[in-house]
């Protein structure tokens, strides 16, 4: 676990930091380290004082102040602080002999969210399925791809959910197309997992874009003087082949779970509807994921915002990528002279589908200490979040959400009943909140 550090309290004696800090707590630690230091512009910062704690010794669940006071060096102690302030790290080094070198005032909160954990995700086919078909929006999706991410469940989470949508799928063109849960599930997991490695392909063209548009217009009316329309097609012509280029090239740096999410899709698709295996894998590479990052980098934190003329750039980009991915003709006018292209272009992307799906089981994957699952840990504070929002939407909303299970599932109404009783008794005992991690602290510093 990474050291935290409190920020600089400068012309004081009594400095006072409120600050917060929510610690993953590794099931083998049992003691943590606090170290005070006054900073100094020239040359080491003077050590005033530490503190050792146990993690056992903090009641599960309760807030405790202490008012501790601080000792000499331990007898071997990492002096390069690179700052002042107080510094966390793992410790179990012996103290010597106490001095008087003041005191300090903390805040700890221990809190173990391991069980009702278990309780949500054991039997994810009863509880879960109930939340998202009362609340089928974005902000559920994005809560229940965090949390599964987090607790290693997100591939089976989303087979069984993908799964579910492709069952009830009854005519082979609507698959996928309507505004529901799986789909939403599929956006928000590249989200989670998949934002910074796609920044790092096409951010750099969007950025350059946004600085300068260049020569697009490809509307006859629009056309500045001095553009012609025979260049603007091929400027946009040749944007469009570097996106592509540069998206199929990244292959070889995709987060394994994207890829496991194309494998799964082709693996459930193909068992009903073998022809849209390409449009399953397109759609949720290009309509979810990519192409509304280009038509909106501001909102994906690609750039700060987007001029009007950038903006339309990114629109006929957009477009007609969307168009490659389906290999499908586009139907506007001013687009139409690039059907030639998609004809030849799609082949190319449907190939990239095909060795997207192509990687190892998830579950072998999973298991292996040798292959990461995702390229960029979600922060502690954002699972944090998710994990408080869907405990508080469970608990507001238990007789609805029961009722919405035992519809769904009423060969269980009785195994439903006894997990949400225990549940939600778990949460008014307990009174979960701060994180999601197995065994967390809340450590306010004063």
């Amino acid at each position: 676990m990474e050291p935290r550090k409190t920020s600089i309290i400068k012309k004081t004696l009594n400095p006072v930091w409120n600050e917060e800090f929510i610690l993953n707590v590794p099931s083998s630690q049992s003691k943590f380290s606090i170290y005070v230091y006054d900073y100094d512009k020239v040359g080491k910062d003077d050590f005033l004082g530490y503190y050792e704690f146990s993690i056992p010794s903090v009641a599960h669940g309760v807030q405790v102040n202490k008012v501790q006071s601080l000792f000499n060096k331990p007898a071997k102690v990492n002096n390069d602080m690179n700052g002042c302030g107080k510094k966390l790290k793992n410790s179990s080094t012996k103290v010597k002999k106490a001095k008087d070198r003041g005191t300090i005032e903390l805040v700890l909160q221990y809190i173990n969210y391991e069980e009702i954990i278990k309780m949500i995700t054991d039997d994810t086919s009863i509880i879960i399925p109930a939340v998202w078909n009362l609340f089928p929006s974005d902000e559920t999706a994005l809560i229940l791809a965090t949390i599964f991410d987090e607790i290693k469940m997100l591939l089976p989470f989303i087979e069984r959910v993908l799964k579910q949508e492709v069952d009830r799928t009854i005519q082979e063109e609507t698959l996928f197309r309507d505004n529901s849960m799986a789909t939403k599930l599929l956006k928000e997991a590249c989200r989670v997992v998949g934002d910074q490695w796609l920044d790092s392909l096409i951010g750099d063209m969007i950025r350059n874009i946004n600085e300068d548009p260049g020569e697009y217009e490809i509307d006859p009316s629009k056309i500045p003087e001095g553009q012609t329309l025979e260049q603007n097609r091929i400027n946009l012509e040749i944007n469009i082949n570097l996106f592509i280029s540069k998206i199929i090239t990244g292959i070889d740096t995709c987060p394994l779970i994207i890829r496991h999410i194309c494998n799964i899709l082709f693996t459930v698709v193909d068992r009903k509807y073998p022809d849209s295996t390409n449009t399953a894998i397109g759609g949720f590479l290009f309509l979810r994921f990519i192409c509304p990052a280009i038509f909106n980098p501001d909102k994906y934190g690609i750039v700060e915002s987007v001029n009007m003329d950038s903006r339309a750039h990114l629109i006929y980009i957009t477009k007609a990528l969307q168009n490659i991915s389906n290999g499908v003709h586009t139907t506007e006018e001013k687009l139409s002279w690039f059907n030639p292209i998609i004809d030849e272009t799609t082949p190319i992307l449907h190939d990239f589908f095909i060795d997207m799906a192509n990687c190892y089981s998830y579950v072998s994957v999973e298991n292996s200490d040798n292959i990461p699952i995702q390229n960029n840990p979600v922060p502690a504070e954002f699972v944090v979040e998710k994990m408080d929002m869907l405990l508080q939407i469970i608990y507001e909303n238990r007789a609805d959400i029961q009722q919405k299970a035992i519809q769904l599932y009423p060969e269980k109404k009785k195994l439903i009943k006894k997990i949400m009783n225990e549940t939600i008794e778990n949460m008014r005992e307990k009174k979960y909140f701060a994180s999601l991690r197995d065994d967390v602290t809340v450590l306010s510093l004063h």
